[in-house]
């Protein structure tokens, strides 16, 4: 059965037409619960990533509220009173226009942008500084020591990693990776999959912050100059309270002399680093923002 998602106008609209792209409630009528959906529940199909749907009423109390309008006579028990929560809300959506429709193979297909983009999310939801901590996992998934993943070494790699993905999936990925065609992805294959090209306006600013930090104007910057002015009060895991700034900076300083162990920064391992961060955010803006307050830029 189909309800109004009001309770109050549901008895009066029952056997009414359904109205496309507005909210309804499904109502399962050998129990008498409500089909809901939760958009923290994913889960991966043929036709990409859906949400599970199961029955299950998730509604509002209304205690008081509805204990003050039985007393003045304008509610009784025979009439529902609980409004349901988003959950339990739907809709019969219509496109605007026929041209948009898509046939069913189209809905199949698997968008290998969009899982490069989870992939990006689920790495740096686990480490702020995650592109590398992929190389770690990478590693330690090549057996074979060879430095090379194949479709089941590539997709179970990834399942461990919490990412759901089936095997034609992770074959039309690795397809996107193998830059050589000889069907295997290795290291820098995959980061540099997913690390991209520095545009202008991200190059600029990682060059505007290593002047500032190159105090004598020599061309090099020292581990000390860094320790100094970093400020990791605006980084995303310390405002979201994950992590203390002395953690957070503990572990910034911590990585770096990547090339050489020699207490000294180059401009290419300040890039280097700074490239790993980039790959973790959309725009442009957002990453200068972020350059700019760890910095102190103008």
């Amino acid at each position: 059965m189909i309800d109004h998602v009001d309770p109050h106008l549901r008895f009066e609209h029952q056997g009414e037409v359904v109205r496309a792209n507005e909210p309804v409630l499904f109502r399962h009528t050998g129990t008498n619960v409500f089909l809901a959906s939760d958009p923290a529940n994913k889960y991966k199909n043929d036709f990409g990533t859906e949400h599970e749907v199961f029955c299950c009423n998730y509604s509002s109390t209304n205690k008081s509220q509805n204990m003050e309008m039985e007393r003045a006579g304008r509610l009784t028990v025979d009439v529902p009173s609980k409004f349901q929560k988003p959950q339990n809300c739907f809709m019969i959506v219509t496109a605007p226009d026929a041209s948009l429709s898509r046939g069913i193979d189209e809905l199949a297909k698997f968008d290998v942008s969009a899982f490069i983009k989870e992939i990006k999310a689920k790495i740096f939801e686990r480490s702020g500084f995650g592109i590398r901590s992929l190389a770690r996992i990478f590693k330690a998934m090549d057996e074979k020591g060879d430095g090379n993943l194949d479709v089941d070494d590539f997709r179970w790699g990834l399942i461990d990693y919490g990412l759901s993905v089936s095997k034609e999936e992770a074959g039309e990925v690795l397809k996107a990776f193998d830059r050589d065609g000889n069907g295997v992805v290795n290291f820098d294959e995959f980061l540099v999959a997913l690390k991209g090209e520095l545009t202008p306006a991200r190059e600029a600013v990682i060059e505007e912050a290593y002047k500032k930090l190159d105090v004598n104007g020599d061309g090099t910057v020292r581990l000390d100059d860094i320790a100094k002015l970093y400020d990791a009060s605006h980084h995303p895991e310390v405002v979201s309270g994950k992590k203390s700034e002395q953690d957070v900076y503990m572990e910034f300083m911590s990585l770096w002399d990547t090339q050489v162990k020699d207490g000294i920064v180059t401009i290419g391992e300040f890039k280097q680093y700074y490239q790993d961060i980039s790959a973790s955010c959309d725009t442009d803006e957002q990453f200068v923002a972020i350059l700019k307050s760890a910095w102190k830029l103008e």
